[in-house]
Order: C-alpha cells, then structure tokens, then sequence
C-alpha cells in the first residue's frame, strides 16, 4: 500500500497548475451595462393598475402638452 501512495505522489507532483490572476471587481463599463439592461418589473402589476388607470398614464404627456400650448395660442 505504501509503495502504491508513493507513485501517486509522483505522479500528482509532474502536474503543476498555475492559477492565473482576474479582477476580483467588475469593470465600470460592466457593472453600468448590468444596471442598465437590469430586469425591471412591470408597474401594472406592483402598482395594481387597471385598464382605465394605464390609459390615464399614457394619455397623460398630451395632456401636459395641450396645457402648456393653451397660453401661446391666446
């Protein structure tokens, strides 16, 4: 038994593995792309929105735009 721990030894010291150095922080360019293509949940859900309440939001940007035309038109 002894003589057979020996060749495994010897055989386990011809292998040499050289572990190569990588940052252990990611790039800012990397760490920005994550935040920007980061998964984002939908508000109707968080924020139980209905039907009419989604239309209100989308209808809301030509609202304010109507609104704020009104003192160049008179």
């Amino acid at each position: 038994m002894d003589n057979h721990d020996e060749k495994l030894l010897k055989k386990l010291e011809e292998f040499h593995v050289e572990v190569p150095e990588f940052p252990m922080r990611k790039k800012k360019v990397h760490r920005l792309a994550n935040w920007l293509f980061e998964e984002v949940p939908i508000p109707s859900v968080s924020m139980n929105l209905t039907g009419k309440g989604m239309i209100l939001i989308q209808m809301m940007p030509l609202v304010i735009i109507v609104l704020t035309l009104i003192p160049l038109l008179f």
